[in-house]
């Protein structure tokens, strides 16, 4: 079966497809594998069509990989690994109110200055890590936003503390908005 002229391997002049190992359908199997490991940054064996499972569109684009495996102690340069992606975002205001997310169900809003994000999936365990800000208010003194040190994160909800001169208390502004990160095991 020979590839459409697009898509057949460029030969030298003189080398007919019977004498170029290249125009095998295994050699290009794993030419084409090598391409999407070294364009994707995904380790891809050679030898087996299951290593790397991937959806493209007929613009070229991945519209769905599947990464496997928690990072080694010192992790390839490069690579990703399923405890190194960004798992779950929210952009809310002091309302709870949602702007934009992923992996979010709710927020829940304990009051002035404390918010629980409730994560549509949960993590593996407790340890993941979280990153929050916000965009600053109007008349904030020393402002603060942190992980709510007297409750833990659990496998499914983390709770947010914004304060101003070190007393809890929502941002002022009727434009303030507050960004939640969160990257680790699911």
């Amino acid at each position: 079966m020979a590839l459409p002229a697009t898509l057949a391997p460029l030969r030298p002049a003189g080398n007919d497809a019977t004498n170029d190992p290249a125009s095998t359908i295994d050699n290009q199997i794993r030419d084409l594998k090598q391409l999407i490991a070294d364009l994707f940054g995904i380790p891809v064996d050679p030898t087996s069509l299951t290593a790397a499972i991937m959806a493209v569109t007929a613009a070229g684009v991945a519209s769905g990989i599947t990464i496997g495996g928690a990072a080694p102690a010192t992790p390839v340069a490069n690579r990703l690994y399923t405890d190194s992606i960004v798992k779950g975002w929210v952009k809310f205001q002091v309302n709870g109110t949602i702007d934009d997310d992923l992996n979010v169900a709710s927020i829940t809003d304990n009051g002035a200055g404390d918010w629980t994000v409730v994560w549509d999936t949960d993590f593996a365990n407790s340890t993941y890590c979280v990153l929050c800000t916000f965009q600053a208010g109007d008349d904030d003194i020393e402002p603060a936003i942190t992980v709510d040190d007297d409750n833990s994160p659990t496998a499914g909800t983390t709770r947010i503390n914004y304060a101003s001169n070190a007393l809890l208390a929502d941002p002022a502004g009727a434009t303030v908005r507050l960004f939640v990160m969160a990257i680790g095991d699911q």
